[in-house]
């Protein structure tokens, strides 16, 4: 959906002008810890249903209303009471989320977000019976003394729809006993049904919210932390007044959902308290769009942490070098600067410590740092590397291109280190180089882009790179607005037919000769493409249109603006064409236009005998001795050239290619050279300008002007061999092999090995006092006891997003880091650990799913989580490439017994939300 947002105002005068609608209008609320101020694009859109006279849902009196999120309870009340057109006071309602009643809605201060209310979701509205009575109450009465007979369910069945999907909940196949349809005050938990055991619980889509329920999951099966809250531990460490927490509020909302999910007394809950706080402070969760499942778990422990962080009063800490000592001092010191800040149970359980060397590639001065670390965010085999096959054309045109296999780095590297790789190769100035992307598709046959040196090497993709070599970088002056006086007919001789120039302002010519000195550079580089005439019918009738279908292989036309001219562009134009014109078609070509250019001549003698017969009494004067003399007439063209072609030249101009095309550009072209400004005349059918055959400076051409080479049709060029390049050997020595199946060891080498920060992503070095691309190294020094390891299998750049769907092995049981710890890490030897849980990811980045493996800590069986289900899986079979995040648990030395989950009986019982 596309839209754009505009003041009431606007909006007004727009609509009065033009008409249209409906209006949408939008309120602007309040988000975020900070109150940042936000359009609510998608408020809530509920569903009124309203009861029967015994308390029952009348399904047939829908209606849906918008409100915002930020709207009260109150306000809900009044928009009830005025859609059935009752009075205030004679409605309450209730929260029918998902056919289930939960509570009623009875506190009027407040907000929708806050109860929460879920967009598409149900209201109950009951109104009061004539006789003042609430039918709600009849319709519990009765529930209890059994005399309510349930409806039918045809009468009674429930679908809600939303643009994220459908969900059925019928009403009438569900017990009415004692608490079977209610769960009272846990606003997680069903009584539908029980769950297959403790922490066997799946959670309800909200609305594409898999991402979450994957996220939370995963992290509800880490058995420390599940411990401390089900212990209630958080009660006496929530730190309300951290001005970087959520009041406490995240801590506490978690503990609900982990007590719901650990009680196990529902097999299914609906984490809607839990998503409404996670939006008030994330405002980017509020909503229902696919987010990252680890950018939510990253927020969530931050948001854990600050809400849990026993420093309440954080001290400045100076965080200094190594200047040479030795790293176990460093890392300490590091270490307790850390925790004078951050000590909570998230840092006890999730946080660890790297080594980051970096090097200034100039004055090698040397920068050590330990640095905590959440996550351990490994980047898969390739992910960053690239294979970039670019074939590089020489300016010399009867040179074959050459195509590379180049390997190059697609975030830390870019255009500039590419066209210096080639310069090595090819023995070119990088200067003199200039890398486009050519079309495909629709847009075969023209040059779509040129990277400037600045563009990263993420920004080419796949597509089909040329390096055209030219005579030098162009100057880089604004092109001034001409206005260009065009007089009789510009064009040289097209089709055989021929034309002279009458005018020598064509083109801008007789541009004012100091801004043509400003305007154009000493070079400049113009796109060449090729395209033919074709004729069309319109599918709606049998109208014809004409248009142009672009084909061949196009070029970069370089040259001296200042001292080219016409003919010599011509020239370049067909000395690139040469090698690509079919022999056989162009000397019939050539031979045709004889013909035709012979029949013309003898045509035209014959009419200029005849006119010069009848005008000769007209012109001639009788001198003293009554002879006659011919003067001739004032219009006649006296600097007329002759065409004489002998037979074996015609129409050709210079020596004769071996195969018969002829090396100089012919009089005659079997191709028209249209100029644009820009692409203006790419796809238009009006006629642009001709370029003239004459030896006058060259038309003003600028870096965005173009040349389109139109064709009678494409059967003189040989489109195959215009494009055919010769593989260099790195073409075969850049290859990967498909059969090599990668590791986790794999991506963890990858990670710690040293590497060169991008152009975009410089050091600051103090020492040269200037940012640096310097090199970087990680090197692991302290493991959390729960390590998160993220799969890099996504890659975001300005201009899109991709998804690495390769297949990494990791061990379930028996993970070492020992070999990757540096000397000296307390650490070492005790470095081993155990899968617990793996967050999924399947199909494309827009159209994906998350789902969950999860190890039961009291089953010790694996479970596959999808949602609101859950099902018993076989440790065989999870893995793949969808595995995106990875929980380990450290594996406990000698004898020494696991921490397990608590039993049922040592839960500690919630205290009332904050």
């Amino acid at each position: 959906m596309d839209y754009q947002l505009i003041p009431g105002p606007c909006w007004k005068k727009l609509h009065q002008w033009y008409g249209g609608g409906p209006e949408i209008a939008r309120k602007i609320i309040k988000v975020g810890t900070f109150g940042d101020l936000q359009v609510e694009i998608f408020p809530l859109k509920l569903k009124l249903i309203r009861t029967l006279d015994d308390g029952r849902p009348d399904m047939s009196s829908e209606k849906v209303v918008i409100m915002s999120r930020k709207a009260l309870a109150s306000q809900l009340i009044e928009t009830a009471a005025e859609t059935y057109e009752v009075d205030r006071s004679q409605v309450r309602v209730w929260d029918y989320y998902q056919a289930t009643v939960a509570t009623r809605i009875s506190e009027p201060s407040r907000s929708l977000e806050d109860i929460p209310l879920m967009s598409d979701q149900h209201i109950l509205v009951e109104i009061a019976s004539i006789d003042g009575s609430w039918p709600r109450t009849k319709f519990t009465q009765k529930r209890y003394t059994g005399g309510l007979t349930a409806p039918s369910t045809r009468q009674t069945q429930l679908t809600s729809t939303s643009s994220f999907g459908s969900y059925p909940s019928t009403y009438g196949t569900r017990s009415y006993g004692a608490s079977s349809y209610s769960y009272g005050s846990d606003p997680y938990g069903y009584r539908s049904a029980p769950a297959p055991g403790r922490g066997l619980v799946g959670l309800h889509n909200l609305g594409n919210t898999c991402f979450m329920n994957s996220a939370l999951q995963c992290l509800g099966n880490s058995v420390p932390l599940v411990n401390y809250f089900l212990r209630g531990r958080h009660h006496q460490e929530l730190n309300r007044d951290n001005p970087l927490g959520m009041h406490g509020r995240i801590a506490t909302e978690y503990a609900k959902l982990v007590h719901s999910v650990w009680k196990g007394d529902a097999s299914s809950v609906a984490p809607r308290n839990f998503k409404a706080t996670i939006g008030q402070y994330a405002p980017q969760f509020s909503g229902y769009a696919q987010h990252d499942s680890q950018e939510l778990l990253a927020f969530l422990l931050d948001g854990l942490h600050e809400d849990l962080n026993r420093v309440t009063n954080k001290p400045y800490v100076e965080l200094r070098e190594a200047n040479g000592r030795d790293d176990s001092v460093v890392a300490r010191e590091a270490w307790d600067a850390h925790q004078m800040r951050n000590r909570s149970v998230i840092v006890d359980l999730f946080h660890g410590q790297f080594k980051s060397t970096v090097c200034c590639p100039d004055c090698n001065r040397i920068s050590i740092t330990f640095d905590p670390f959440m996550f351990m965010q490994l980047p898969m085999p390739h992910q960053d590397e690239v294979l970039l096959s670019i074939a590089v054309v020489r300016l010399d045109p009867v040179a074959t291109p050459m195509r590379y296999t180049l390997r190059t780095q697609k975030h830390s590297h870019s255009i500039k280190h590419v066209k210096q790789m080639i310069s090595e190769l090819e023995n070119i100035p990088a200067e003199h180089l200039i890398v486009c992307q050519l079309g495909f598709g629709y847009t075969q046959g023209k040059i779509l882009q040129r990277y400037s040196d600045k563009s990263s090497v993420a920004e080419l993709g796949n597509q089909d790179l040329v390096a055209y070599e030219v005579n030098g970088p162009r100057t880089h002056v604004p092109k001034p607005r001409y206005t260009y006086n065009y007089s009789g007919t510009t064009g040289g001789s097209y089709y055989g037919s021929t034309s002279t120039t009458t005018s020598s302002t064509a083109m801008g010519a007789a541009a004012p000769a100091a801004a043509d000195a400003l305007a154009t550079p000493d070079n400049v580089h113009v796109a060449v493409s090729s395209r033919f005439e074709e004729i069309k019918t319109y599918s709606y009738s049998t109208n014809t249109y004409k248009t142009y279908v672009a084909f061949g292989q196009p070029f970069l036309l370089s040259l001296h603006a200042r001292s080219a001219t016409n003919r010599q562009v011509h020239q370049m134009i067909w000395d690139r064409l040469r090698r690509a014109l079919i022999p056989e078609e162009y000397i019939a070509w050539a031979a045709q236009q004889q013909g035709a250019a012979a029949s013309a001549s003898t045509t035209a003698t014959a009419t200029t005998a005849a006119a010069t017969s009848t005008a000769t009494a007209a012109d001639t004067d009788v001198d003293a001795n009554g002879d006659a003399e011919i003067n001739p007439t004032d219009d006649a063209d006296t600097d007329a050239v002759e065409m004489d072609y002998d037979d074996d030249e015609a129409p050709q101009q210079g020596g004769v290619g071996a195969e018969g095309v002829p090396e100089a550009v012919p009089a005659v072209l079997p191709y028209e050279v249209h100029l644009s400004t820009g692409d203006g005349y790419y796809y238009s059918n009006t006629t642009p300008t001709l370029l003239p055959m004459d030896d006058e400076p060259a038309t003003l051409l600028l870096e965005n002007d173009s040349i389109f080479l139109t064709w009678p049709s494409k059967g003189m060029l040989d489109c195959k061999k215009a494009s055919e390049t010769q593989n260099h050997a790195s073409c075969a020595q850049h290859r990967r092999d498909p059969n090599r199946q990668y590791t986790i060891h794999d991506c963890l080498e990858l990670f710690l090995k040293e590497e060169q920060l991008g152009e975009n992503d410089p050091w600051y070095c103090n020492v040269c006092r200037e940012l640096k691309q310097a090199t970087k190294k990680f090197d692991l020094w302290r493991l959390p006891e729960l390590i998160v390891i993220q799969l890099k299998r996504f890659s975001y750049t300005r201009y899109w997003r991709s998804k690495v769907d390769m297949n990494i092995d990791f061990p379930i049981e028996g993970l070492d880091f020992d070999p990757y710890l540096l000397p000296g890490s307390p650490d070492r030897g005790n470095a081993v650990y155990d899968l617990y849980a793996i967050s999924n990811h399947s199909g494309s980045l827009g159209g994906g799913h998350y789902t969950a493996y999860v190890r039961n800590d009291l089953t010790g069986k694996w479970y596959h989580m999808n949602d609101s289900s859950c099902s018993e899986t076989d440790a065989s079979r999870i893995g793949g490439p969808s595995a995106y995040m990875l929980f380990y648990r450290r594996r406990r030395n000698g004898g020494e017994v696991p921490e397990t989950i608590i039993p049922a009986s040592e839960v500690q019982e919630r205290t009332p939300s904050c």
